[in-house]
């Protein structure tokens, strides 16, 4: 970080916190909440466009699946997940991956919260 960043009265951290809220379908209709969070590193613009870019040419729906899956595993350090009992479950690239693999459409909606997530926003 530059000097002048670092002189401003607001710090930029290159870590954020990604709260993740989806939901499935049960065989009954209910609807089943799906909540964590992650812990992801902070995107830059460049890194958001090119990603989204090198997403596009990949050749098939399965390649597309696979590298967005990857993308979200490689800068995924951490995560709040809990258990059925509400304990904590430790994170792993495995684990997430298979979690990510588990649910058609996760990723999307993972990528969505991260690139919106790095990102400011405007205040009123």
């Amino acid at each position: 970080m530059s000097q002048f960043l670092a002189s401003l009265p607001f710090k930029i951290s290159d870590q954020i916190r990604v709260p993740i809220k989806a939901a499935l379908l049960s065989p009954t209709d209910d609807e089943i909440q799906v909540e964590f969070a992650i812990q992801h590193k902070r995107l830059s613009e460049a890194d958001i466009y090119s990603r989204q870019g090198a997403l596009v040419k990949e050749q098939t729906q399965e390649a597309v699946a696979k590298a967005l899956v990857d993308r979200l595993i490689e800068g995924t350090t951490n995560w709040d997940l809990k258990a059925s009992d509400h304990t904590s479950i430790a994170y792993s690239s495995e684990h997430f991956r298979e979690l990510l693999q588990a649910i058609p459409g996760l990723p999307a909606i993972v990528w969505r919260r991260v690139r919106d997530c790095s990102l400011a926003t405007e205040k009123n």
